[in-house]
């Protein structure tokens, strides 16, 4: 693993700026933790899991804190299909507020925020003992798969789980920013699309054309490489498309 600092210095190589006259370190870090957020998303590299408790009457789960993307949900160790909320709308229009049930067949998501799904149908009263304190209807505790799932009197709610009472969620892990000091959580044979990405996004500060296509270029870089990660071993439970770069300001 490479050091924050390390990898901005042979971005700025590239860069011609070794003096730091046109980009400052924290531009550069800026740049660098969007590339990394932006790399954990695209390579699925950092995944994790972990047993979310289904709450009666609660149909929308949020680990946004947690997940960059959810990529796999299990109940009872059977996977259950994705559904977009276009397609939710043919097979139940009423699935978004009505519809409840005991066995989840469907997880609803929106390809805007992939960290948070539905459940559908909406967990019903056969899960009397669990009830949600959000006025919000989110539920976000999560707990590591592999382990005993908790006594639930240490979450604060009553007695009475089983496993059959949470869903395995598989996701991939939304990266901690990084200071200068700090290390990335990628190999090191990921530092050159890093650097790629932190060069384009410093060109495109600049306003001239010449640097905007050589923006263009370096990011064009960074997708050719990182794009290698799709003939990984470790990946699963993932299909990949056409990859693009959002150009968003900073993180």
């Amino acid at each position: 693993m490479s050091l924050a600092s390390d990898i901005i210095t042979d971005a700025r190589r590239t860069l011609a700026d070794t003096a730091r006259d046109r980009w400052t370190d924290e531009d550069l870090l800026s740049f660098l933790n969007s590339g990394i957020a932006q790399m954990a998303i695209d390579t699925e590299l950092i995944k994790s899991n972990g047993f979310v408790l289904l709450v009666d009457g609660v149909q929308k789960y949020d680990l946004s804190a947690i997940a960059s993307k959810i990529t796999r949900v299990e109940f009872a160790g059977i996977p259950v299909p994705f559904q977009n909320h276009l397609e939710m709308d043919k097979v139940d229009p009423g699935w978004n507020e009505f519809t409840q049930g005991t066995t989840p067949t469907a997880i609803v998501y929106d390809k805007l925020n992939m960290s948070q799904f539905k459940v559908y149908p909406i967990p019903g009263a056969a899960i009397e003992y669990a009830k949600s304190n959000s006025p919000y209807g989110l539920l976000t505790a999560v707990y590591d798969a592999g382990t005993i799932v908790p006594d639930v009197e240490a979450i604060g709610l009553n007695t009475g789980a089983v496993l059959t009472d949470y869903v395995n969620v598989f996701y991939v892990v939304k990266p901690d920013k990084l200071l200068l000091t700090d290390e990335s959580p990628f190999d090191r044979i990921w530092d050159q699309a890093l650097e790629h990405y932190i060069v384009g996004r410093a060109l495109r500060m600049n306003m001239d054309t010449q640097s905007r296509q050589f923006a263009q270029e370096e990011l064009g870089a960074y997708a050719a490489l990182v794009g290698k990660a799709d003939n990984l071993e470790n990946k699963s439970f993932t299909k990949k498309s056409t990859r693009t770069v959002p150009y968003n300001n900073g993180v």
